[in-house]
């Protein structure tokens, strides 16, 4: 089996991680959806330097900065710190890093105590995200409802947040769409009359 080159996979990573965005309600500019080409243009055919000049930020709104990116070889606790005062500085409470070959334990522990000063940093492997999840054929439509629709639906059928099924926050799907912990997610499943 032939193996894409290195450059060919950070750029899937990165189209993935475009889709994940507008997915994800973040405004995302049309200059930001690059072919290959258009990609090795911008970010040159060197991986590692690729990576330095991949940063991004996004918001929910144009000139506004809620979420960054970041690209990383490796995550280790060294690179944490800088991404966290990178965050500060810009006022900014969410974040996903990237990276292409590991993460270590201490690295990804730090990551997880972040949560007691209201950091979320999301970390995502170049690997994942060869492909986006959520346009495989297999898997069915998910759909992040309102508190609102929350509230009616278990109104509606009577019953407590307990008694709806459950799906894990690190289902592939709840990742790529950034579920959160108590949300309502509604599953669109192709009807089996229809196959």
């Amino acid at each position: 089996m032939n193996e894409q080159p290195p450059i060919k996979t950070l750029w899937k990573a990165y189209s993935t991680i475009i889709e994940m965005m507008s997915d994800r309600k973040f405004v995302v500019d049309e200059n930001y959806y690059l072919d290959y080409d258009a990609f090795i243009d911008w970010v040159g055919e060197e991986e590692e330097k690729a990576r330095e000049n991949m940063n991004m930020t996004f918001g929910r709104k144009p000139d506004e900065i809620t979420m960054m990116i970041f690209w990383k070889e490796s995550i280790g606790t060294g690179d944490i710190q800088p991404i966290i005062e990178e965050m500060k500085e810009n006022n900014v409470k969410n974040c996903i890093i990237i990276y292409s070959s590991k993460i270590t334990s201490y690295a990804s522990s730090a990551i997880r105590s972040l949560k007691i000063q209201k950091l979320n940093i999301e970390t995502f492997s170049e690997r994942e995200l060869q492909y986006n999840v959520v346009k495989h054929v297999e898997v069915p439509r998910h759909i992040i409802c309102s508190s609102d629709k929350k509230t009616e639906v278990l109104e509606k059928y009577n019953i407590t947040k307990e008694q709806l099924p459950q799906i894990k926050h690190t289902d592939p799907v709840c990742r790529y769409l950034w579920a959160l912990k108590g949300q309502l997610i509604k599953i669109v499943r192709q009807s089996e009359a229809f196959s």
